[in-house]
Order: C-alpha cells, then sequence, then structure tokens
C-alpha cells in the first residue's frame, strides 16, 4: 500500500511543477501530475485515513487545502496584459489555465468533504458539515469565481482554526487529545504573510518550529536557492541580515531562533541589542550599513496585536516590505517543509560570536542623529530645531510608549533639541499592564489623553508596540487619527513652507492628500503623468460598484497599496 509519506513527497514534486509553471507546455502535465496524486488519495482514503499516525494522516489535509489555495497561481489571476503578446497570454490564462486550475481545486474540495465524513470524524460529523463544508464550497470557482489566491488562503486557514475549535465539542481523544488529529491538522496549518509578514499566537500557531521555518525559506530566497525567476531573488549568499525584535514577551527568544538559522545558512547577522523600533531598524540597514554588505532586515514583531503574539516581518535589502510574488513564494516553501516534515538548520550564536559572524548593535545614537540631520546635505526635509525649541519653551509635551520598543527614542529627540517633557507607560512590560492593546488610537489611547489634561500639556504624542504606529493628542485632550495628521503635514510642508516633491499615498489614505497637493506651487514635476489610473485600480481585485475607473485619477498624488 502507498504510504501517506510517499504520496505526500510526491506531492511535493509535482506540485512544485505546477507552481512554476509559465506556459501551456508546463502547466498541463503538471496538472494532470496533481490529478493523478488526488486519484490515489481518492482510491485509498480509507486506508490512508486509518492506518496512519495522526501525523501522517493531517498531511492529507495539507496536500488537499493547499491545492484549493495554490492551484490558480496569484501572479496568473493578477497578470494585466500590456502588450498584443500579453493580451493572447491573458486569454490563453483565462480560458485554458485557470478553469483547469479551478477543476483541480473542486476535486480537492470533494476529496477533503470525503476524508471529513471518514469514521474517525464521526463524533463531529453534523459540526463539520454545517460549519465546514461551507468554508470548503466557497472555493468552488462556480459558486466563487473570483475568489483569488490570498482570499483562498485565508479561507483555507479558516478552514483550519475552525476546526482546531472543535476540540472542545468531543471527548473522543483521537480528535481532542494534544497530539490528536485535529491539532496535528492545526500544526501544518498553511503560513499566511500579511504586509510582509506573519503573525500567530505563542505557542499556538507560532512555534519554534514554525519560526525556525520561515526563516530558513527567507534564507533560501536570500541565497537564490531553487527560486523561480518570476519571484525575482539575488544571491545574497555570506552577507549580513539584520535581525530585530520589539518589546513584547519572548521576542528576545525569536530573534536567536532567527539568528541561528541564519548563521547556519552561512550569513552573518548583526543582532539588536534590545528591542528597537521598527523605523529605526529599517534605518539600520539602509543608511547605516552598506547596501552592498547587507541582505535584508528579519524583524520579530507582532505590531499592535496582543501580548500573546508573535509575528516576524522581512524586509529585502532596500528596505521595503517584501512585495507579494517574494512572500507568496517564502508560504508556499514553507508549506512544502512542513509536507517533507523537514526542519532548518541552526547554529551555536556563543561560537558564531567568537567567530566574528554575530554581533550586536543598538541604532538609537545614530538614528536620532540621523532625524536631526534632516535637510543637512541630505535631500530628507529639514528640521528647524531653534524655532521648535523656541516654541515649546512654555509647553510640555507627553509621551506614550507603550510599554514598548520606542522607549527612549522620542524623548531622547525631544532632550536633544530641549523639549520638556513627560513619559507614561515608560517601562518594558510584555503585559502592557492597564492596555488591552498597544495601539495609539481610541480607546487604548485614553490613559495619554487623561494625562495631557492632567498635567495640562500642550500635545500628546503616542506609539505603538514596535513604533512604527502613531496617534496624536491635542492640548485639549483631543485625539487625532494618523489620516487627520498627514494632510496637516502636507498643508504645512507643501502650501506653508512651499517645499516641493511627490506627495505618496496608500489607498487608504485621507482623499483631503489630493486636494491639499493641487496648491503646492511649482510641483508639477513631481506629479502623476496626466490620465493614468492608479495600479491597484488596474488588478482584477478591484471591483467598481458606483462610477468608472477614471474617476479614481491622481492629478497630484501618487496612490500605492497599504505597506508600499
Amino acid at each position: 500500500m502507498t504510504t501517506i509519506s510517499e504520496i505526500s513527497n510526491l506531492f511535493v514534486k509535482q506540485n512544485r511543477k505546477l507552481v512554476i509553471a509559465n506556459s501551456q507546455e508546463e502547466w498541463e502535465p503538471a496538472v494532470q501530475d496533481v490529478y493523478s496524486i488526488l486519484e490515489q488519495i481518492d482510491s485509498s482514503m480509507s486506508n490512508l485515513v486509518l492506518a496512519s499516525s495522526f501525523s501522517e494522516t493531517a498531511k492529507i489535509a495539507s496536500i488537499l487545502l493547499t491545492i484549493m489555495a495554490e492551484a490558480g497561481q496569484y501572479r496568473h489571476e493578477q497578470f494585466n496584459p500590456s502588450s498584443p503578446e500579453e493580451i493572447k497570454k491573458r486569454k490563453l490564462i483565462d480560458e485554458k489555465m485557470l478553469p483547469e486550475m479551478g477543476r483541480l481545486r473542486k476535486k480537492s474540495i470533494f476529496l477533503a468533504k470525503k476524508y471529513f465524513l471518514s469514521p474517525i470524524f464521526e463524533p463531529l460529523w453534523d459540526d463539520i458539515k454545517l460549519e465546514i463544508f461551507p468554508l470548503l464550497e466557497s472555493m468552488d470557482p462556480d459558486i466563487a469565481p473570483e475568489r483569488f489566491m490570498p482570499f483562498r488562503v485565508i479561507q483555507i486557514g479558516n478552514v483550519v482554526e475552525r476546526l482546531f475549535s472543535f476540540i472542545i465539542r468531543t471527548n473522543n481523544m483521537d480528535l481532542s487529545s494534544n497530539s490528536g488529529l485535529l491539532r496535528e491538522i492545526y500544526n501544518r496549518k498553511y503560513l499566511r504573510f500579511g504586509t510582509s509578514g506573519v503573525r500567530g499566537r505563542w505557542q499556538v500557531d507560532f512555534t519554534e518550529q514554525r519560526a525556525k521555518q520561515v526563516t530558513q525559506a527567507v534564507c533560501e530566497f536570500l541565497q537564490a536557492k531553487d527560486i523561480p525567476s518570476y519571484v525575482g531573488a539575488e544571491d545574497l549568499s555570506g552577507k549580513t541580515i539584520v535581525i530585530g525584535y520589539d518589546s513584547r514577551r519572548n521576542a528576545r527568544q525569536v530573534a536567536e531562533w532567527i539568528a541561528q538559522v541564519c548563521i547556519a545558512n552561512g550569513f552573518k547577522v548583526d543582532l539588536a541589542n534590545r528591542d528597537t523600533p521598527t523605523p529605526a531598524l529599517v534605518a539600520y540597514l539602509t543608511e547605516y550599513k552598506n547596501s552592498n554588505e547587507v541582505a535584508g532586515l528579519i524583524n520579530c514583531t507582532a505590531s499592535h496585536n496582543p501580548p500573546e503574539w508573535q509575528g516576524i516581518k522581512f524586509n529585502p535589502r532596500l528596505g521595503y516590505p517584501a512585495p507579494t510574488n517574494v512572500t507568496d513564494f517564502i508560504a508556499y516553501r514553507i508549506n512544502e517543509m512542513q509536507l517533507l516534515d523537514q526542519g532548518a538548520k541552526a547554529a551555536n550564536l556563543s561560537i558564531a560570536e567568537e567567530q566574528g559572524r554575530l554581533q550586536g548593535f543598538d541604532p538609537i545614537s545614530f538614528y536620532t542623529k540621523w532625524i536631526l540631520e534632516n535637510g543637512e546635505g541630505n535631500a530628507r526635509i529639514p528640521l528647524n530645531v531653534d524655532r521648535i525649541r523656541s516654541f515649546y519653551e512654555d509647553k510640555l509635551v507627553v509621551v506614550d510608549e507603550m510599554h514598548g520598543a520606542g522607549r527612549g527614542y522620542l524623548t531622547k529627540l525631544l532632550g536633544e533639541i530641549g523639549v520638556r517633557h513627560k513619559v507614561i507607560h515608560s517601562e518594558r512590560d510584555p503585559n502592557i499592564p492597564g492596555l488591552d492593546y498597544a495601539n495609539p488610537e481610541e480607546p487604548f489611547i485614553n490613559d495619554l489623553k487623561k494625562a495631557v489634561q492632567d498635567m495640562d500639556a500642550y500635545i500628546g504624542l503616542g506609539l505603538d508596540t514596535d513604533a512604527d504606529r502613531f496617534g496624536i493628542v491635542d492640548k485639549s485632550g483631543q485625539y487625532f487619527r494618523p489620516n487627520q495628521i498627514l494632510p496637516m503635514l502636507v498643508r504645512y510642508l507643501g502650501v506653508d513652507r512651499g517645499l516641493t516633491g511627490r506627495v505618496i499615498a496608500t489607498q487608504t489614505g485621507s482623499p483631503l492628500l489630493e486636494v491639499l497637493s493641487e496648491h503646492i506651487n511649482n510641483n508639477d514635476k513631481n506629479k502623476p503623468a496626466e490620465g493614468v489610473v492608479p495600479l491597484y485600480i488596474k488588478h482584477p481585485f478591484y471591483k467598481l460598484q458606483v462610477g468608472k475607473k477614471e474617476d479614481r485619477i491622481q492629478k497630484n498624488t501618487f496612490l500605492v497599496p497599504v505597506g508600499i
């Protein structure tokens, strides 16, 4: 009898052909090879489920859910033609490739239902039919033809999360124990990347094995190791990876796991000596280090999420968040490792430090100096330190550090400028006492609002856990969102001060930015080309409910997706 491990190993091999296929000559045989694997699973489903360990049995679910998510790769779904030849390719994708991928998904959905109705799941059959089957059917191309790959990845995650919640609905230990089938399926959950990163609950879906697998996949990308050309990797073997982390519990431990894997893969590592703000880490990577010596940044943060969450964010060497084509492939590679039961390499950090391959750093002095030197021999907007000092001579600033990685950064800046200030939530405390979230928006910024009023301060400044989000409170205790502050800055910098330059906003930014940018004088060369529709509006995902695409043409600002 064919074992699940044999099927799983064969699936990884054949699925890779399907994932990297770019032409009809490549994807047609790959589809047939995956079909043959599904037939193997179908013909021996009962024996496979009953005769295997729970860890092995969980691989069947993993294979089927992987096909539901990946069949119909995102780069094909979002392919936007710009030439007659590419228009032909788009037609082939729409008429041949995607329908065939859809049939693969339908077959996987059928087999998943059969799998979940096998005898071992009998105590949960009613729950599965009521709650799991609709989630599976929502990935049927006949039912949801526009459920593109990113949404399917979310949906297979929902399937696994819902299944895992069934643990409390049964006393059957084969299903509900810590080594039971539901836990084993959950352990193999397909990782979903958000804006350049993956997040999860500590020791639930964020474990040492997962963290190291993520890092191993990142290292392979940075080495251009068996990476398809469409991903766009460059070989940066042996260069330095910057590793940082925020103030949450276990973040330093995660950073050390990551350092072990990076060093074992032949990279050098700069590991932060303390929890460090995300903007300071990016500046250290791109402004302090030589761009020819670095491979990228791995940051251990779950941003503003609750204390029990952990996360890993990846920025390539130029500092921007890893784009979708990169994170899609990293997630795919992690899933391969899970199906093959592959771990990651790991090195001894003490030995690496002795060899000079691991060193610590703390960018606070560099970063604050870098900010204060805005406009001094560089193209950044200059700060008028004297004017700031004079304006705040008789005023108080309150800083809410929210027990996070931003501790000491704003206060150092204010101190060097000469601005009187007070700090709240200034201790590193992973439990963030008094705060449900370290997130500088209402209602979590209420302590800062109260402090500003109680201290008769002029302004309050709040930061999240990794200090890449901000919230502002005025002297009356009123909270201002970033989408209110940014238009004020555009008006002040462009209209009042007469500075010129591109105004770039995310698609969730305030529409006031477009209106205000029109009033910046002598700025025509920094505006979008006439009649150009923002790129995201051309995306297949984007569906207009009212008006026309031309209504979204921006004359004064560049609109980009969130995270870019």
